[in-house]
């Protein structure tokens, strides 16, 4: 009997610790999870149980606590990476703001010197013909009224391009009358001699017929054209221009060249925009080629700098 005994002890203490091992190692796995999870590894996978046991409801509560404190932590870093990108946003957008209210600013003391400037020359003349006028010969009086007509003029313009400035946006124009393009031409070329130095040379050739009339408005054509010949006159005054015009199908091209320091190609773009000036120390207010390209496109047209020409 004592072998029996001691035998039938053995198993039961066997089917005994079967039994508790079965209640005890999914407790013990889910303890060893929590560790695991409490380190900070919240996407530790625990599976759901089977069992319909209290160990069972237990460990699948676990999961769903899980499962919800993880869609919690992903919300939170949602949260976070949209507050980082909108503050990396509104760091941009603020330093955009200084650099719009550091160019405004430079833009508006620039505008005053460069009005004030052609203001005091004619006051100065109209001064000095007031009190000299009987003892200046009729050249030197010749002379000062041409200095004065081009200061005014210039005076025009400017105001002219800050008005046009004030409608960059898109908007009609009436581009319902005939104009004479070899007109139009040739009263930019005006404005091109009479903007100092005089002696600069622009060669001037088209292949259109005497008389060429097309649809558009012509103010905004013939300021588009004055501005860039101006702008080759103004930063290529060593170079020879070139002007050349060509009927292209129902398309005019007009093509100017120059064989001055030329445009980046890295800024090539940002020069359209309006107030930016490549040399800070030139005159003018950096508006020229932005107005063209607007109004190239109000007249139904494209302006844009030619990337493959490399000689100014």
């Amino acid at each position: 009997l004592v072998p029996l005994i001691i035998i039938g002890l053995l198993l039961i203490l066997f089917i005994c610790w079967k039994i508790i091992n079965h209640f005890i190692k999914p407790l013990d796995l889910l303890a060893q999870q929590s560790r695991h999870i409490a380190e900070g590894n919240f996407d530790t996978h625990i599976p759901r149980s089977n069992r319909i046991d209290v160990v069972g409801d237990l460990q699948n509560s676990f999961v769903s606590m899980q499962e919800s404190i993880n869609e919690h932590i992903i919300n939170i870093q949602q949260v976070n990476e949209e507050t980082e990108r909108r503050n990396a946003e509104l760091v941009t957008a603020n330093q955009l703001a200084q650099e719009a209210e550091q160019r405004k600013t430079a833009s508006i003391n620039e505008m005053s010197l460069q009005i004030r400037t052609p203001l005091n020359i004619i006051a100065g003349f109209i001064q000095v013909l007031q009190d000299k006028h009987l003892t200046m010969s009729e050249q030197e009086i010749a002379e000062a009224a041409d200095s004065m007509r081009q200061n005014a003029t210039a005076i025009t313009r400017k105001a002219h391009m800050l008005f046009d400035v004030s409608w960059m946006e898109d908007r009609p124009l009436d581009l319902s009358k005939e104009v004479e393009v070899n007109s139009v031409v040739e009263d930019s070329i005006r404005d091109f001699n009479e903007r100092s130095p005089h002696d600069m040379v622009l060669n001037y050739t088209s292949n259109l017929p005497k008389e060429h009339y097309i649809h558009t408005n012509r103010l905004y054509l013939h300021r588009s054209l004055r501005e860039v010949l101006i702008n080759a006159k103004k930063f290529a005054p060593q170079s020879t221009v070139k002007l050349d015009v060509e009927a292209i199908g129902s398309i005019i091209r007009f093509t100017i060249e120059d064989n001055g320091p030329g445009i980046p190609k890295s800024e090539q773009e940002r020069v359209f925009e309006p107030f930016v000036k490549l040399d800070q120390f030139s005159e003018g207010f950096g508006l020229g080629l932005g107005l063209t390209l607007q109004h190239a496109k109000n007249l139904g047209g494209s302006f844009k700098i030619d990337p493959d020409y490399t000689n100014g």
